[in-house]
């Protein structure tokens, strides 16, 4: 099947994800579109952060969560990446005690819902917040429970980095 819309490369990701926020071609109900919207202000503000441009990606989160909240239990994963990406984009701009708050929420909404991996992704954001504003026990506390369930759930990638900072906060 031709898909409904075809993305050249020329536009770039950015130009891209602006381009599929505004649009109204989506097909569906609203709740889907609503999701859709959601999951497109998510992706821009992960392009965002991985660009460096963290008031960009605080846009695109906002317009993100807004219609991930509109979507209601449709839109709660995507509101509980949103929580994450919140995390992640205060971290880039140096809020280190708004970041631990964004992530703890993440990280809680995430055991609420059974998202393991979702657990994962924002423990391993908290206890990197913690290394970096010095509460080492935290940090600690938090790789070492990130640690077992990444092993657990076979995420190699999340195992190291956290092993990582397991042990440079023992050695410091």
């Amino acid at each position: 099947a031709e898909p409904l819309l075809r993305i050249n490369p020329p536009f770039g990701p950015a130009t891209s994800i602006s381009f599929l926020q505004n649009t109204h071609l989506f097909t569906g109900t609203l709740r889907e579109n609503l999701v859709l919207a959601a999951e497109a202000g998510l992706a821009a503000a992960r392009y965002y952060l991985a660009a460096g441009d963290s008031a960009s990606a605080l846009d695109a989160l906002k317009r993100g969560l807004a219609a991930a909240q509109e979507a209601g239990a449709a839109g709660a994963a995507a509101v509980r990446e949103a929580s994450l990406l919140l995390g992640a984009t205060m971290l880039a701009d140096g809020r280190l005690g708004e970041a631990v708050e964004y992530a703890g929420l993440a990280e809680r909404e995430a055991q609420e819902a059974g998202d393991r991996l979702g657990a994962l992704r924002a423990g391993s954001l908290l206890a990197s917040c913690h290394f970096l504003e010095g509460r080492l026990t935290r940090a600690g506390e938090c790789a070492a429970g990130g640690l077992a369930l990444a092993a657990a759930m076979g995420q190699r990638d999340e195992e190291v980095f956290l092993g990582f900072l397991n042990a440079r906060v023992r050695f410091l």
